[in-house]
C-alpha cells in the first residue's frame, strides 16, 4: 500500500483501512474518530465514537443515549489495527482535535485538523506527539477536514 494511501476518502467519509476507522465520517460507520461535535463532523448511527474528553460532554448531547463514546486526552497514544493515534487541540471549538495517525509499519504520519497550522507547530506535533520518532523517520503530512 503505498504511503498516500494512510487515509483516502470513500463513500461514507475519510478512511484509514490499517486502523479500520473513520475520521469524521459521512454515514454511520463500526469506529469514528471525531475532530469536534459540530453537526457537520459529528452524526448519530456509528457504532464507537473516538473524541477528545474535552468534547465528550457534547457529544453526549447530540448523540443517542446509548451511543458509545470512548473519550481520548489530548496527546494520548491509541491503537487501532496497524496504526497509532492521538489528538491535539485544535482551537475551534472546546473539545476540536487535530487527529495524528501513524502507520507503525512505515512511520508514515498524516494529521487531520480543522485550521491552518503553520511550520514552528507542525514540528511540534510531529516530533512531541507519537513516541515511534516519526519526524525523524516518517512523512507529516496536514490535510484539512474543510474542502
Amino acid at each position: 500500500m503505498p504511503q498516500d494511501d494512510l487515509i483516502k476518502v470513500t463513500s461514507r467519509g475519510l478512511y484509514c483501512a490499517a486502523g479500520d476507522f473513520y475520521i469524521d465520517p459521512w454515514q454511520p460507520v463500526a469506529r469514528a474518530l471525531i475532530t469536534h461535535a459540530h453537526g457537520d463532523h459529528l452524526r448519530s448511527g456509528s457504532a464507537d465514537y473516538y473524541l477528545a474528553s474535552a468534547g465528550a460532554g457534547l457529544a453526549r448531547v447530540r448523540l443517542p443515549l446509548d451511543a458509545s463514546i470512548h473519550p481520548l486526552g489530548y496527546g494520548h497514544c491509541t491503537t487501532f489495527g496497524k496504526t497509532q493515534v492521538s489528538l491535539h487541540p485544535a482551537g475551534h471549538v472546546l473539545g476540536s482535535s487535530q487527529i495524528i495517525a501513524a502507520r507503525l509499519e512505515w512511520l508514515t504520519t498524516t494529521a487531520i485538523h480543522h485550521r491552518s497550522i503553520d511550520a514552528k507547530v507542525r514540528r511540534r506535533i510531529c516530533t512531541s506527539s507519537l513516541d515511534l520518532g516519526v519526524a525523524e523517520r516518517g512523512l507529516c503530512a496536514l490535510k484539512s477536514t474543510e474542502g
